[in-house]
């Protein structure tokens, strides 16, 4: 009688799918996690990107008022929504906010807090987001006077030392940190 050989069918053992598997769920694990930060990340571009076209904006108001010697309108532009300084709004853009008891915009929009005269973004995607002191997810700007220069204009601030200003800025109100390391 012939002994019984075992014989390799060429499939894989139980072991082999299991390590297989494995290294597939770790590999999609590693994946999935750069793919959160590279979405933060174009959400913090796209975000800066809007910040430094609106800058841009304000800074062809302040030079059509000078360019028709109306410098004394400059105070104006301190009411406005930055948001009409653009060609047109971004797609994400809920629109002005009267109260403060308003109902606020769903994460990854830009509204405009018309009390406060701020501009508001909501991040979509927070994981790597740290928000200011109060634990909001926000980032907040406002149209404010650049104090200390002898240019004075009628609607004078009281961010401005003697309502001179050397000019007029978008700036960041409610600062924050927003973990862009790739």
């Amino acid at each position: 009688m012939v002994p019984l050989a075992r014989t390799k069918t060429g499939g894989a053992s139980r072991l082999e799918l299991l390590i297989v598997t494995v290294v597939i769920g770790i590999v999609v694990a590693v994946l999935l996690e750069r793919l959160t930060r590279y979405q933060e990340y174009a959400e913090k571009a796209v975000m800066e990107a809007t910040i430094a076209n609106m800058r841009s904006g304000l800074r062809m108001r302040v030079a059509e008022l000078m360019i028709d010697g109306r410098m004394a309108q400059m105070g104006t532009l301190l009411q406005q929504n930055p948001i009409t300084w653009l060609a047109a709004p971004p797609a994400n853009y809920a629109g002005v906010l009267q109260h403060a008891t308003a109902e606020v915009p769903a994460p990854g929009h830009w509204y405009f807090d018309a009390p406060a005269r701020q501009l508001v973004y909501l991040p979509q995607h927070h994981r790597f987001f740290r928000p200011g002191p109060d634990g909001k997810r926000e980032v907040r700007w406002q149209v404010l006077p650049l104090p200390m220069s002898p240019l004075p204009f009628a609607a004078a601030s009281p961010h401005a030392p003697n309502g001179k200003v050397e000019g007029i800025g978008l700036r960041v109100i409610k600062f924050y940190e927003w973990d862009q390391t790739i």
